[in-house]
């Protein structure tokens, strides 16, 4: 929008040719006779010229010595892109939680796994322990060094492992 476009224009032409909420007017009518004011007031708005853009106004009654009348103070903002930024660190969250979610999951199905693998081989490892056990204390004189070593490591890593 040109600086022509609304320079010595009524807002009231500028908003009403524009589309603007009509409850705009009413706020700012309600400035002049109540001395009030308003502030952040959003406007999010298509502009046929500009597109869409979100602003936030802010208004109040101001004495003007140059023509000797109160007359209304209006600031615009333009937050568009601040918007745009919010609704994405907002869709950023969303997504990081629902990231977090199913890697919480993941890790409840991975402890489960680990649970059951260990369950699972618990049962075989203490039946290599007691025979490797029974072999060593009964049959080590029947085996060579090499052989006595073999069990000896397979005994040693059980109880390492599982007491």
């Amino acid at each position: 929008m040109k600086r022509e476009d609304t320079e010595g224009s009524l807002i009231y032409d500028w908003a009403t040719a524009n589309g603007i909420s009509p409850s705009l007017r009413v706020l700012l009518e309600e400035i002049i006779p109540r001395n009030n004011q308003f502030q952040n007031f959003e406007v999010d708005h298509e502009f046929p010229s500009i597109g869409r853009k979100v602003m936030v106004l802010n208004a109040r009654q101001i004495y003007s010595k140059g023509i000797g009348a109160h007359t209304i103070l209006l600031a615009i903002e333009d937050i568009t892109e601040q918007k745009k930024a919010e609704a994405e660190v907002k869709k950023l969250n969303e997504d990081l939680k629902h990231r977090a979610l199913q890697l919480e999951a993941a890790y409840k199905e991975l402890e489960t796994y680990s649970y059951s693998v260990s369950h699972d081989l618990r049962t075989p490892l203490l039946g290599i322990n007691g025979l490797s056990r029974v072999l060593i204390e009964k049959y080590s004189n029947h085996l060579d060094a090499k052989g006595q070593q073999f069990l000896n490591t397979i005994h040693t890593v059980h109880r390492i492992r599982f007491n």
